[in-house]
């Protein structure tokens, strides 16, 4: 039977308004456009990683791909005073595996300035399914002796070329997975590093109906939004092979306190600090290299609506970098300083 894709104009506009609807599952609420300051459940970050390359598997959601070719209007340019750019990092997209002998270890450790005033995050539904009624924020863990700061990631933001992918990550194209669960009404785990061309499977451990809405860079761009059923597990997601670097953030439509990150990062030198701070990157080819840290925005506050809790405004992600000399065989220390956040939740 000859396919009806192109055979009737009628038939191409219900389909494009069928996929519209689809796109809009998981909650009635539209992001906001407006941000000041914070990072709105809708607002871009002006602070997201940005590798410089052209965004690959976007589905719902992506920008006017005709926005590149609009030329702006000629016109005589007045002089001005030029302020002084704000720097950025360059960091390198493309990474190759050679053998690294004697490799140098870069070690260290992130903490907090001063001690935090931590805050609770209130579970507006579904308590019973989620065991709890409230929990600690998870965008301020840390270590009350050492002020050590969790769910920091550390890499190497400009290398090009050094040791091999280990574990899941050496796996081919076609093989490698990444697992993100639903338990307790919480993104598990709360933030992880990926290799692009993985797949990232989608778990709900929960006797409750989520979502998984994946954002790239920001609130502007959506990448997937599955619906993932009580005790469902979803082993391949067309647009949640995550191939293009940078951040992607997981929010859940159904439980607006939901949130995680994946970053997709070129290279293995990464580190995903637990509460005590702590970070080893090992085997590194000698020379000078850019160390980043880069920490989720620490600010927290509930947007209230008509029928309560409607989603929240989150600060814009913390990052902080230094430059490190690694020689052969020995082992350099880096450690980096964070801010202690002002309470917030409120």
């Amino acid at each position: 039977m000859q396919s009806l894709r192109y055979r009737s104009p009628l038939l191409a506009f219900l389909a494009v308004i069928a996929l519209a609807v689809t796109a809009g599952c998981g909650g009635d609420r539209e992001p906001k456009k407006d941000s000041e300051g914070v990072l709105r459940y809708g607002a871009p970050s002006e602070d997201s990683v940005d590798w410089g390359e052209k965004a690959e598997g976007v589905e719902i959601g992506q920008a006017d791909p005709t926005a590149a070719k609009k030329q702006p209007k000629k016109t005589t340019p007045k002089k001005t005073t030029r302020k002084t750019p704000k720097k950025s990092v360059k960091k390198a997209g493309k990474y190759t595996v050679v053998e690294v002998a004697n490799g140098g270890t870069i070690k260290g450790k992130v903490t907090f300035t001063s001690r935090p005033e931590i805050w609770t995050v209130e579970y507006n539904k579904d308590q019973e399914q989620c065991k709890h009624e409230s929990f600690a924020t998870e965008r301020v863990i840390f270590d009350e002796a050492t002020l050590g700061v969790a769910n920091c990631v550390v890499y190497l933001a400009d290398i090009t070329k050094g040791k091999a992918w280990e574990g899941e990550f050496a796996k081919g194209e076609d093989e490698r997975v990444a697992l993100l669960d639903q338990i307790e009404c919480r993104y598990v785990p709360h933030v992880q590093v990926i290799r692009p061309m993985t797949q990232l499977q989608i778990k709900n451990s929960d006797p409750a109906e989520h979502n998984v809405h994946a954002y790239y860079r920001d609130f502007k761009t959506t990448q997937f939004n599955q619906m993932t059923g009580a005790l469902s597990f979803w082993p391949e997601i067309g647009a949640a092979y995550l191939e293009k670097l940078g951040t992607y953030i997981m929010k859940c439509d159904v439980h607006a306190w939901m949130s995680g990150y994946v970053l997709v990062l070129p290279n293995p030198y990464f580190a995903v600090t637990k509460t005590d701070g702590m970070f080893e990157l090992t085997n590194v080819p000698p020379g000078k290299y850019v160390l980043l840290c880069w920490h989720e925005g620490m600010k927290e506050v509930p947007q209230l609506g008509s029928g309560g809790i409607s989603g929240y405004d989150y600060g814009p992600p913390v990052e902080k970098t230094q430059e490190v000399t690694v020689e052969a065989g020995k082992v350099v220390e880096a450690n980096f300083s964070l801010e202690a956040p002002p309470k917030s939740g409120q």
